[in-house]
């Protein structure tokens, strides 16, 4: 990507606009440190796009714009640059947070699919297919909202779209209107389940209904507290413990390893 070429302005307050496409939800304690602990010096210029119709949108700086605001300043210094609308602004975003620890997977996601990127937009369109929804912003969440954007990227990732869409059915046939079963550890730990193992989805359907979500996870953890490893792969090892339990003909479990959970 090019570099950004910007002009440092000092900007009245009132000319700016945020675009909440793409922008971070304001996080309240971070404002009030902010206000706290103001330093005209530290604070640095908001990274700002001025787009053709002479307008300014924050890119990068909502919470400082915010503390600013509530402590009755201004004026603000700006790095502007020549922005060629919000897809525009929410790539600079991306570009700008990307090894940012603060910007969280769901802020990113909401900024790749402002930005029209390929892989954001093929995963809302397969969550949406599956009858579920994305949810991006903060609050409570329920049945059929789903959050865990950095699992289900991981997901399409590894398998693509079809791949997720096989998660997604098998989660919604087995557990419809259970909130906790649209936690990222399980979609992961059986998405990791489906491609390493050879599973009839029928059947697995079938075993899940009689399970609830909690309990998937709590083998799981009692299994890490034996055995250790990461946690997807323990759910992995869960579902395989159900779907085999009672079966004839069990099926095995391939770690990356090469041993057989």
């Amino acid at each position: 990507m090019r570099a950004i070429k910007a002009k440092n302005r000092v900007l009245s307050l009132e000319d700016l606009q945020i675009c909440e496409a793409y922008q971070r939800t304001v996080v309240r304690s971070r404002v009030n440190h902010i206000k706290k602990n103001y330093d005209q010096d530290a604070l640095g210029s908001l990274c700002v796009g001025e787009r053709s119709d002479g307008t300014f949108w924050i890119v990068d700086g909502q919470q400082r714009f915010t503390a600013l605001k509530e402590m009755g300043i201004a004026r603000v210094s700006c790095d502007i640059f020549e922005s060629r609308g919000k897809s525009h602004e929410a790539q600079i975003f991306r570009q700008k947070n990307k090894h940012r620890t603060s910007v969280s997977a769901r802020g990113n996601f909401k900024a790749a699919l402002t930005e029209g990127d390929p892989q954001a937009i093929a995963i809302q369109a397969t969550v949406e297919s599956a009858g579920l929804s994305l949810t991006l912003d903060g609050g409570g969440k329920r049945w059929p909202q789903v959050c865990c954007v950095g699992a289900l990227a991981s997901i399409f990732e590894s398998g693509g779209s079809e791949h997720l869409t096989r998660v997604l059915n098998i989660v919604c046939c087995s557990w419809k209107e259970e909130t906790d079963a649209l936690q990222g550890t399980i979609l992961q730990g059986l998405g990791l389940f489906l491609l390493k193992a050879e599973v009839d989805d029928k059947r697995l359907t079938q075993k899940m209904k009689k399970v609830e979500p909690m309990a998937v996870l709590r083998f799981a953890d009692s299994q890490r507290k034996l055995l250790g490893g990461g946690r997807s792969g323990a759910v992995a090892t869960a579902f395989l413990n159900f779907y085999n339990k009672g079966a004839s003909k069990k099926v095995a479990f391939e770690a990356s390893s090469g041993e057989k959970l």
